[in-house]
């Protein structure tokens, strides 16, 4: 049997013990490494595996065994720790080798941090209320009347509200920039669907006329390798248009199935912008809400936690990237990002998640929220109505109560609770 040393509690909710294995375990421990290991060596005159041990040892590298001996002692030394002194850890252990003869690892254990929310019951955020504008509702409803519009072409200068059909490329150093040239293609001078100064420079064109002009794109455009970037435009304008929009009339509203009148419609068009405006405010309130637990929140996360939230992060923007099929040195480049930066985005970005993450539960335990058997049943059932019927069996088993989707389920429902009572004090 192993020597335990009693576990020390460390700072920073880590507990540490060190394991000191007989000669006996440890060399069982390699013998089963190394046979694990060799599965996969082969050596001419023998089968994958069954060539002796010392021969397979000899293609092994020293450091491979060493690691796989360590795994192999692990699991029982993991067991006997969290029985007897009832260690609770929250993410998988730090192993680091002592001594290699006798066998001694050190193991620490990272447990759930102590944490404080001071001043918890003041934090509050500034409700907001949704207004809008009868401009507001005029953009919109003009939007559902060029739906229909009409448009006649004609042999004059280009002006306000004119549909203009034409090509453009831009450049920059003589080349051709990429995502920057178009055919045939149509905007309606005034919609401000291009980048900023596009559609005035191309005011008053005739047909068959050619313009060459400089643009900026601004430093948050979309494409990143597109922001803050001069480009020369080349435009030849091929055909105008007059654009005749429909009067907003209950006939026509009634002609369309767009209701039962233009008043009907105007309303409906105000209720639809101030439900988006409540949504857009209710995001911002829940971002400040969080900021301010976060900066009220007292933790001393362990290095290790912060290392192993890191690396989740890294897991999930590796996905990310794999399914754009990017490599990672590209994407750092694109986002002008230094490796160094990286990381310091990685490691504040991981302390962030961790405060609030146990700041939340923290006050979902002293707030006593909870999810009632009936309300997470009812959640369930309405997750499940919005699942192919292919995916049901599937889904039904993935948010099994005791499963993990159930816990994540019930974690993200309390949460929501919690952010509600909050927001609404």
């Amino acid at each position: 049997m192993p020597t335990l040393t009693p576990p020390q509690k460390l700072k920073q909710s880590r507990v540490q013990a060190t394991v000191t294995f007989t000669a006996d375990e440890a060399k069982a421990a390699e013998a089963k490494a190394v046979e694990k290991l060799g599965e996969g060596v082969r050596i001419e005159g023998f089968r994958p595996g069954r060539a002796p041990a010392d021969m397979i040892r000899s293609k092994i590298n020293p450091e491979a065994i060493n690691e796989e001996t360590v795994r192999m002692l692990l699991p029982g030394a993991f067991d006997s720790l969290m029985k007897e002194h009832t260690i609770q850890p929250i993410i998988p252990p730090r192993v680091d080798m002592v001594a290699r003869d006798p066998m001694t690892l050190t193991i620490t254990f990272v447990e759930r941090p102590e944490v404080k929310v001071k001043g918890a019951e003041k934090i509050s955020v500034k409700k907001k209320e949704s207004k809008v504008e009868e401009k507001d509702i005029e953009q919109m409803v003009g939007y559902l009347r060029g739906q229909y519009r009409t448009t006649t072409p004609v042999d004059r200068p280009s002006k306000e509200s004119d549909e203009v059909t034409l090509d453009f490329v831009g450049t920059a150093d003589g080349k051709e920039v990429e995502g920057t040239r178009a055919n045939g293609y149509k905007v309606t001078i005034g919609s401000k669907s291009l980048l900023p100064g596009f559609e005035e420079a191309i005011t008053g064109l005739k047909k068959g006329e050619q313009k060459t002009f400089t643009l900026t794109f601004p430093d948050s455009y979309h494409a990143k390798h597109l922001q803050g970037k001069p480009v020369v435009f080349a435009v030849t304008i091929q055909d105008i248009a007059e654009v005749q929009l429909p009067e907003l009339t209950d006939a026509f509203v009634k002609e369309h199935h767009l209701g039962e009148s233009a008043k009907e419609l105007r309303d409906r068009v105000s209720q639809s912008l101030r439900e988006q405006e409540d949504r857009a405010f209710r995001g911002e309130r829940e971002k400040e809400l969080f900021e301010a637990i976060r900066s009220a929140t007292v933790i001393d996360l362990a290095p290790e936690l912060v290392t192993h939230e890191e690396r989740m992060i890294l897991d999930e923007i590796a996905r990310n990237l794999e399914k754009d099929k990017m490599p990672m040195d590209e994407w750092l480049k694109q986002t002008n990002r230094t490796m160094e930066a990286f990381k310091k985005e990685l490691n504040d970005e991981a302390d962030k998640r961790l405060t609030l993450r146990f700041a939340i539960q923290w006050l979902m335990d002293e707030k006593k929220i909870e999810m009632t058997q009936e309300e997470l049943t009812t959640a369930v059932a309405d997750i499940l109505k919005s699942v192919p019927e292919a995916q049901h069996t599937g889904a039904e088993a993935f948010y099994k109560e005791g499963g993990e989707g159930y816990e994540e389920l019930k974690w993200r429902k309390r949460v929501e609770k919690l952010v509600e009572g909050m927001l609404a004090a």
